[in-house]
């Protein structure tokens, strides 16, 4: 009697037991809500601290000048992550500033602010 010819199939409970298979990861668009607590911010002075498992963001508001000259910082939120999701929060801002540009011009960082210039050669 000759062979059959037609192929084996794979029971629908043999497919679920199988391993997913990997590769690379797909973009998950989120759902978001608004936590009832949440609160707006507004910054004109950032700071950074590091440690081995998180970068964090101390925002604040400058004051003032003190009596000896020195500007007065209100430190208002900490906002904590870890160093993936920083490296993305570095992503988004770029993107956004590219197209903050973009529709309003380039923005010009003082001299004296404490960031690179692109006189030195550097982006600001």
């Amino acid at each position: 009697m000759p062979q059959s010819t037609k192929k084996k199939t794979v029971s629908e409970t043999e497919k679920q037991a199988e391993p997913p298979t990997t590769g690379a990861l797909q973009q998950v668009v989120p759902t978001i809500v608004r936590a009832a607590d949440f609160k707006t911010y507004h910054t004109n002075f950032v700071n950074t601290g590091i440690t081995p498992f998180d970068i964090s963001l101390l925002i604040g508001e400058t004051t003032g000048i003190d009596q000896e000259g020195k500007l007065v910082v209100e430190q208002t939120a900490k906002v904590a992550m870890s160093p993936l999701e920083a490296k993305m929060v570095h992503y988004i801002l770029e993107m956004a500033l590219r197209q903050y540009e973009a529709q309003f011009g380039k923005i010009i960082v003082p001299p004296g602010i404490g960031l690179p210039t692109e006189e030195k050669g550097d982006k600001a």
